[in-house]
């Protein structure tokens, strides 16, 4: 999971377009939206964050190379699998952090940039927003070899973040169950996602 995680983080410094993306996409917004204009603006955040992030192997333009490196390791594929979904809990906790210190940079100038409820409810919702949409596009993503159709779907994830974010709060909110039935429903999808993920790669031809 290390080579992984290692590889992963590498490709988001190989392009630059990646590098620019990590060192100005949050603050940019959190200056123009995180004083309270928009809410749920740390929730997109974290969670559109932690997706790009996640999903960098799967839209890298020389998937070849990368497919290489994955046959490399001395793992089946089954670790390989499992380890991308321990991997999207460390990116998930890697996009929370990285939001917070940039919130709390501009804490120091601004006191409209508020922290409430940031470790509590911010973080539980966005971790359930940012699971359930993994277990639904990760199966697909195992599936294809195209990076272009790749980098759609991951596009189209990101640029309905807020979609997703309202209607998953809306349905954690309104179901009525309590949250650690929510995190188990979550948890759920997860490992039927993962079921499947798991059947798909160990059906696919990775060269």
């Amino acid at each position: 999971m290390l080579a992984l995680l290692k590889r992963d983080y590498r490709l988001l410094f190989t392009r630059k377009e990646d590098r620019y993306l990590l060192l100005f996409f949050i603050p940019s917004i959190i200056l123009l939206f995180g004083n309270g204009s928009f809410g749920g603006i740390y929730n997109t955040l974290i969670y559109t964050f932690a997706i790009i992030i996640t999903t960098i192997p799967f839209t890298y333009k020389n998937r070849s190379k990368v497919n290489m490196f994955i046959q490399s390791l001395p793992i089946g594929r089954n670790k390989i699998v499992i380890a991308r979904y321990i991997i999207l809990f460390v990116n998930f906790i890697f996009a929370a952090m990285y939001t917070w210190a940039w919130v709390k940079i501009f804490g120091l100038f601004n006191a409209d940039y508020q922290l409430k409820d940031f470790w509590t409810i911010t973080l539980r919702d966005t971790f359930f927003i940012t699971c359930i949409v993994s277990a639904v596009i990760f199966p697909i993503l195992f599936c294809i070899k195209n990076p272009t159709f790749s980098n759609f779907l991951v596009v189209m994830s990101i640029s309905s973040s807020g979609m997703w974010v309202l209607m998953i709060i809306e349905w954690i909110y309104g179901s009525g169950l309590s949250y650690i039935s929510v995190l188990l429903c979550v948890l759920g999808m997860l490992g039927i996602s993962m079921g499947i993920s798991l059947w798909l790669y160990n059906h696919k031809d990775l060269v």
